[in-house]
Order: C-alpha cells, then sequence, then structure tokens
C-alpha cells in the first residue's frame, strides 16, 4: 500500500525533525521572535509524527485476529529492538567511553533505557498485546453511529482535557494570568482527566475508522483546514511560553486536541491522494525506507548525538542553528537509514537460521 508506506516515510521523517529542536537547545531558548515563532511552528507541525505511527496501526490492522501468527509476526519489533539497542550500546563503549558492564547493558534493554528513543517500543508492546481484543471491541460494533461514539467517547477523555484544563482563572503575583500564562503550571480542573495516558487506544481506533470511512472533506478543503490549525496551533503555543523557555503542557503533547485533529486531517489527506503517478522505482524506494522506519527511529539518536555536538560547538544561540534543519535532519536520517539496514539484513539472517533449525528438528 503506497500511502501507507509514503506516511510511514514522512513521520519518521517528522521524528528525526521533532529530536532536531530538542538537540539544537529549542526548549532552554527564550520564546521570542520571528525566528523562535517558526521554530513553535516547526515544532507544532512535528508533533504528530507519533500519531501518524499510531493511526497507521489501526488503519492496517483493524482485522488481526487473536492466534499463534499474530504474536510470531510481534516478533520482529522485538527483534530490532533488541539489535538496535545493542548498536547503541556499543556506540555507548567505544565512542563515548562509558563504563558499562554485560550486566548493564542487559539491564538497559529490558528497562528500554539502551536506545534513547526505545519508549515508543515500551508503550508500542502494550498496544500490540491489546490489539486484538481491542478489534473484538471495535468489529462487534455494527453501525457506524456506535463507532464515532466510541472514537468520540475516547477523544473526550483522553484529549479534550488538554485544552479545558490548562487555565489557572484567577492572578499570579498581581499578574492577570492570560497575560503570562507560562509563569505558573497550576491550573483549575473543569472536566476528568485520569484517561489521557491511554491515547495509544484513542489513536488506533481513530485509524480503524479512517480504514472504514474517509472523512467527508474534499483535498483542497483539507489541506486549508492544516495550515489553518497549524498555525492556531502554532500561536497558541507560542503565546503559552512566550518570553519564557518552552513549556510543554498537555496542549502540546501527543494527546493534544490540537495534535489529534491535526493528525486526523493529515493523515486522511494522505490516503486521498492519487499515487497512481508516481514511478514504479519511487514506490519501491518508500517500501523500501517504510520497512527500515523502526531502525531509523531508534538508532537515530547515535547520530543525534555524533552530529549535534559538532553544531553546537559552532554556535550557542538556537535560534542561528534553525537554517540547519535541512542539512541535520537529513544527516540524521541517511545514516540512521543505512545503518537500520544493517541490524534488518542481520535480524533477517538470524531469523532465517531459526527457520532451518526449527525444519531439522
Amino acid at each position: 500500500m503506497v500511502a501507507a508506506d509514503v506516511l510511514r516515510c514522512v513521520a519518521c521523517y517528522l521524528v528525526i525533525s521533532i529530536h532536531f529542536l530538542m538537540n539544537s537547545g529549542f526548549y532552554s531558548t527564550t520564546v521570542y521572535g520571528k525566528k523562535m515563532f517558526l521554530a513553535v511552528l516547526i515544532r507544532c507541525a512535528c508533533t504528530i509524527c507519533v500519531p501518524l505511527f499510531l493511526i497507521l496501526s489501526g488503519y492496517l490492522m483493524n482485522k488481526a485476529v487473536l492466534n499463534y501468527s499474530y504474536y510470531v509476526k510481534r516478533i520482529r519489533i522485538i527483534g530490532i529492538y533488541i539489535l538496535a539497542s545493542i548498536m547503541c550500546e556499543i556506540y555507548n563503549i567505544v565512542y563515548l567511553h562509558q563504563a558499562r558492564t554485560l550486566l548493564s547493558c542487559i539491564k538497559g534493554i529490558l528497562s528500554f533505557t539502551s536506545a534513547k528513543y526505545s519508549w515508543y517500543v515500551e508503550m508500542y508492546i502494550g498496544l500490540a498485546l491489546l490489539i486484538p481484543f481491542l478489534n473484538i471491541m471495535w468489529n462487534s460494533i455494527s453501525n457506524k453511529k456506535g463507532k464515532i461514539v466510541l472514537v468520540m467517547s475516547l477523544i473526550i477523555i483522553t484529549s479534550l482535557p488538554s485544552i479545558i484544563n490548562v487555565y489557572r482563572f484567577s492572578r499570579v503575583d498581581g499578574i492577570v494570568w492570560w497575560l503570562h500564562p507560562a509563569i505558573n503550571l497550576e491550573y483549575t480542573k473543569l472536566i476528568p482527566d485520569k484517561w489521557y495516558t491511554v491515547y495509544p487506544i484513542t489513536y488506533y481506533f481513530m485509524g480503524c475508522y479512517l480504514r472504514e470511512y474517509k472523512l467527508p472533506i474534499k483535498k483542497r478543503t483539507s489541506l486549508i483546514f492544516i495550515i489553518l490549525l497549524e498555525l492556531v496551533f502554532g500561536a497558541y503555543v507560542y503565546w503559552r511560553s512566550y518570553e519564557n523557555n518552552f513549556v510543554n503542557g498537555p496542549w502540546s503533547e501527543y494527546y493534544s486536541l490540537f495534535v489529534l485533529v491535526l493528525a486526523a486531517l493529515v493523515f486522511d489527506l494522505f490516503f486521498k491522494l492519487d499515487y497512481s503517478k508516481i514511478p514504479e522505482w519511487l514506490k519501491k524506494m518508500f517500501k523500501f525506507v517504510s520497512g527500515l522506519s523502526l531502525g531509523i527511529y531508534l538508532l537515530s539518536s547515535i547520530f543525534d548525538n555524533m552530529f549535534y555536538a559538532v553544531l553546537n560547538s559552532k554556535m550557542s544561540y538556537m535560534p542561528d542553528k534553525l537554517k540547519y534543519i535541512f542539512v541535520m535532519v537529513p544527516l540524521v536520517f541517511i545514516c540512521s537509514m543505512g545503518l537500520s539496514f544493517i541490524i534488518n539484513c542481520i535480524y533477517n539472517g538470524l531469523y532465517k537460521g531459526c527457520l532451518k533449525i526449527k525444519e531439522l528438528k
């Protein structure tokens, strides 16, 4: 499926892009001025990276059933994760000269700390275990109305609090709260907000819904909505952090209602595009890169550490580094893709070897 391959590549590139901001000092720089506003816009646009992956899981796996084959196919995720973690540990020992023992490496792999960005795998393993049961729930609902109610219920309990429960409604040190919203993080709770951590399930069911019912919006209209929402989202986040370091509140997290709507619009748009005119070689390239995306995601921390140390040594003011996003992100992406290809080859070799051993028995 070309659209899925393209979207997975885009989501992976957005992951590398949002890490550019983290590694170039964005979060420790005062949010003020045109360049920082642009940086905030980039951050808002890139925040849909993980939601796109999760929505795609629901889109592609809403028919998966509880059987032996399902669990066998999930082994690849664990295998790639372990190999990527080993690569990261080798980098820590050889390049960073960290004192790592075999035991500490094993603990790092088991605790999802060897690879810096492996939190996603830790989260996805739980989702993967639930998917057959989530599908039973989804497919047992016989009509569109019921499925809309399920998705909307999840949005209400996971994402709606991110824009409702984030205001103080009182003065802070004699200052009206909305003039300087970044100076205090104590907010007034207006609706229940204990379920925001299950947002991966919300995105999964959104993917299930978009597989069966596309959004009733034309492509041009959808693009206009995406641009307008991105500008509103960026302006809102800029306001929440104005003249302070970036405030990473619920409104800018993966479960934010802003992010959820933006991700849904972008996802739907990509699956409405016509890919018939794309050359076959380009389709194969997208498929190839798509297959390496998990490794790219996990291994990018190695090249982040390597390349951003050079960039940060050359200049200290974050806004001045912003133009290098067009150099650093492709560089990290390509290098991570090369290393991901290597660990995928290793995994495929090990998997085929295990199959041959099994046949001999």
